[in-house]
């Protein structure tokens, strides 16, 4: 049986790999393989590799697509990134974080992606405005792709690899509420988004003392205005409309249950759901809106519970954790997954690097499965800067701004600083017994 689920492992492994199909069409194919090889007999264990995509950490993920898809449509995604921007003034360093801010900011909330291609949007005409070779145009657009990357570890929706980690950290009995998700990674999200801000300044420096620009909502952009104009702060915004504000209080409710999920004892899936639901129902968002979401994204997450549990029920995880290689302890085992998990969400979805390596971490059981298992999932977002590692790294290289040799030469720095931070507090959570 755990040669089976190895066969299946390294079809996985493979084509996430190289994308030789399409990453959900892989997962669809792992569920398959899983009911037609490991499932005894099919026609009744069949359910256990289906029940994944009905898990809680899925309709989590499908009502948080929803209300990511409300306030794309009803233009808050674009209110929310102005009111950030215009709280940092018009010194370069202010604008950088301004713009690092509002981006992963919005990535806690939405698609990584969808937050990057608003805000690389939004600062096209500050980009014109600046000469063609003034260094702080790569500041502004590898910070983007960067904050986008780091606002998502702070809550459970930010990025799929997260909520992977709930999933299967459920069906190990550990339950991780949205609270005290966000009350571990925010401040990690926070501290790396003002570390990078840093290090960008120093390796792209602007040649202006002060940027010139309007805020405006209404268009998503930035509009420079000439020397010696005021620039009028927050402008063309206007008041909220109906819907825009049915969203928002809606929205404001359902992170309000998540938060208090522990103390209500509502699930945040099913809070989700319900959010979605409204949404729907009410009909902020229409059919279409509803088929656009990423279900894709949904399929991909189901292939990796669905591993998790072939690899788990087939014994091939006990085996593969007592191979020499994981017979290390400590801090070195802890470098072993960080390196690895850093390589291979280089080269590969970050959801597809932790839906291999988390099953395997979970196995080693105990208080050290845990920060092993937490550890890989937030590092698969700390990954090199290269094109192919995120589509925000991919929309940024594609803006012409950047070579890659620039991309790793300031990546490297901050990617390095980023899993030294991620290292030293998981070993304060352990050492203070949160992770026990």
């Amino acid at each position: 049986m755990a040669r089976r689920a190895a066969g299946i492992f390294i079809f996985a492994a493979v084509f996430w790999a190289f994308e030789i199909m399409p990453l959900y069409a892989t997962s669809l194919g792992v569920v398959i393989l899983e009911i037609l090889v490991l499932a005894q007999p099919p026609e009744r264990a069949a359910i256990g590799y289906l029940k994944p995509f009905a898990s809680p950490v899925i309709m989590l993920f499908l009502g948080g697509f929803l209300l990511s898809r409300a306030f794309q449509k009803h233009g808050l995604d674009r209110r929310i990134a102005v009111l950030f921007l215009s709280f940092f003034g018009r010194k370069p360093y202010g604008v950088l974080l301004g713009f690092m801010s509002a981006t992963a900011f919005l990535s806690m909330w939405i698609s990584n992606t969808a937050a990057a291609a608003l805000m690389l949007a939004m600062i096209q005409p500050l980009r014109g405005g600046l000469e063609k070779d003034d260094p702080f145009r790569k500041a502004l657009v590898l910070g983007i792709a960067f904050a986008a990357a780091f606002g998502g570890i702070a809550t459970p929706v930010g990025t799929p690899p997260n909520a992977i980690l709930l999933g299967l950290l459920a069906r190990h009995g550990i339950h991780v509420d949205f609270f005290q998700w966000m009350q571990a990674a925010l401040p990690l999200a926070v501290l790396v988004t003002l570390i990078s801000s840093g290090v960008l300044y120093r390796f792209f420096p602007p040649r202006k003392t002060t940027l010139d620009f309007n805020l405006t909502a209404a268009d998503s952009s930035l509009s420079l205005q000439g020397r010696g104009k005021p620039a009028h702060r927050g402008g063309g915004e206007g008041r909220l409309g109906k819907k825009q504000f049915a969203v928002l209080a809606l929205a404001f409710l359902t992170v309000v249950s998540w938060l208090t999920a522990g103390a209500t004892g509502i699930p945040e899936g099913v809070s989700a759901l319900a959010c979605g639901a409204v949404l729907v129902g009410v009909r902020l968002l229409d059919s279409h809106d509803f088929r656009s979401i990423e279900w894709d994204i949904l399929v991909l997450m189901w292939g990796g519970l669905a591993l998790g549990d072939g690899m788990e029920a087939s014994g091939l995880a006990r085996w593969l954790v007592s191979l020499p290689l994981f017979s290390h302890q400590g801090i070195l085992l802890a470098l072993i997954f960080l390196v690895a998990t850093v390589f291979l969400s280089t080269f590969m979805s970050n959801t597809a690097a932790v839906n291999l390596i988390v099953p395997l971490v979970l196995s080693f059981g105990g208080s050290q499965a845990l920060m092993l298992a937490v550890l890989v999932t937030i590092a698969s977002s700390f990954d090199f800067p290269l094109p192919m590692a995120t589509p925000p790294m991919a929309m940024a290289y594609g803006t012409g701004e950047l070579r890659v040799r620039e991309m790793l030469r300031a990546g490297a720095v901050i990617t390095v600083a980023a899993n030294i931070l991620l290292m030293a507090g998981l070993g304060l959570m352990n050492y203070a017994g949160w992770l026990r």
